[in-house]
């Protein structure tokens, strides 16, 4: 029967040589609130980037992901074998950007960081090794720090830790406080979006589904929260402004429910509306519409450092070809990330390979006259969906 339980999100954060981990750990707080949510009226949510991030066009794509998936989430695992990462651009590493945003933003005695303590193996990337102990000098005294020796050693930490935590996130009397909130429906949100000023009200019923999504993920489960987000003349007014300003909209209806649902539930339960906004700012004046190309119907790619990579264009194989570009892990990660799978193809192969599974070549271009093949030594990469 239905119980009453408080829920967390919990984000994983680690870098690419932590699969097994990952996938464990998932595995884990599946078993926990199996075994132990009902009697302790707490339940875990994994919140991993493969799971709750969704592309979006415009923006750097770890900020992008720490609105996604950092601001919303209540505690941090963090976990580390010998690699620290790729950078981003302002961070050593997407993981370490994830652990700094949210120490800076939450409570650090809330972000559990693990270190494998085994020896690492002969053919380590030396300069990730050295990164990767900086940072772990760094961490030590600025909330929970562990080793672990194996995976099965980090699993046994991590559900006393949950157990842990429960035990202090919910003290007794909650339990016969506490009631389940009633989830918003489609028509709640309908209902609430049409009452919107300035809304593109014919847009709410083609995208409902989607919006009724990310008010979900972002947490915005009652009609209080969403009352609270259609009625707050900040927030609205600040999305407005932006769309009319930046993206020269029409001034009667410049809001789509899309942007209203997504900008406007990271401002509503961040704990830093001003660094919300610069972030909305970045995206909208990076997107396609401000700079007048249509990439959400013409191409499909994934910006990087500032340069961009497209698998599909109207115009991309009309353009000049110039010499090829490397592929660097740090590419390989944001398309990962952003829900493709990247892998390489010898040229005597490429016929075969495009179009099996989906599967398209990768350039880097300017997307109006020219573009460069990416390759890992000889290698053409390719992309298809997962």
């Amino acid at each position: 029967m239905p119980y009453p339980a408080i829920v967390y999100k919990i984000l994983i954060a680690s870098p690419s040589d932590t699969e097994d981990e990952r996938s464990r750990i998932r595995d884990l707080i599946h078993y926990w609130n199996d075994h132990n949510s009902e009697e302790r009226t707490v339940a875990y949510v994994p919140i991993m980037w493969e799971t709750h991030s969704t592309p979006t066009q415009g923006g750097r794509a770890q900020a992008v992901l720490n609105l996604q998936i950092v601001y919303p989430s209540d505690i941090l695992i963090g976990i580390f074998n010998f690699r620290i990462g790729s950078p981003t651009g302002d961070f050593t590493s997407g993981s370490v950007e994830e652990i700094e945003t949210f120490r800076k933003k939450k409570d650090p005695n809330l972000m559990l960081l693990y270190f494998n303590s085994q020896e690492p193996p002969a053919d380590i990337d030396i300069a990730q090794w050295d990164a990767l102990q900086e940072f772990r000098s760094k961490c030590m005294g600025n909330g929970p720090v562990a080793d672990f020796s194996s995976v099965d050693d980090l699993i046994k930490q991590i559900e006393r830790h949950l157990t842990d935590l429960a035990r202090n996130l919910t003290p007794k009397e909650r339990t016969a406080q506490y009631s389940a909130p009633v989830n918003i429906s489609k028509e709640d949100v309908r209902t609430a979006f049409y009452s919107v000023k300035g809304m593109q009200v014919e847009k709410i019923d083609p995208l409902l589904e989607r919006v009724h999504g990310i008010l979900q993920h972002h947490g915005i489960l009652s009609r209080d929260k969403l009352k609270s987000l259609t009625t707050s003349k900040g927030i609205v007014e600040f999305i407005t402004n932006v769309y009319i300003t930046e993206l020269k909209r029409p001034a009667e209806k410049p809001l789509d429910p899309i942007a209203l649902a997504q900008w406007g539930s990271m401002l509503l339960i961040s704990n830093s509306a001003e660094e919300v906004k610069s972030q909305i700012l970045l995206a909208v004046r990076r997107s396609n519409e401000f700079q007048g190309i249509n990439l959400q119907e013409d191409w499909q790619g994934v910006e990087w450092e500032g340069r961009f990579f497209a698998w599909k264009g109207k115009t991309l194989h009309s353009h000049e070809d110039r010499d090829p570009v490397q592929a660097t892990d740090g590419l390989l990660d944001v398309i990962r990330k952003f829900g493709y799978i990247a892998s390489f193809c010898n040229k005597d192969n490429l016929g075969r390979a495009l179009g099996n599974d989906g599967r398209c070549q990768v350039y880097e271009t300017d997307r109006r006259t020219w573009r460069r093949q990416v390759l890992r030594g000889v290698q053409f990469l390719l992309v298809r969906p997962r």
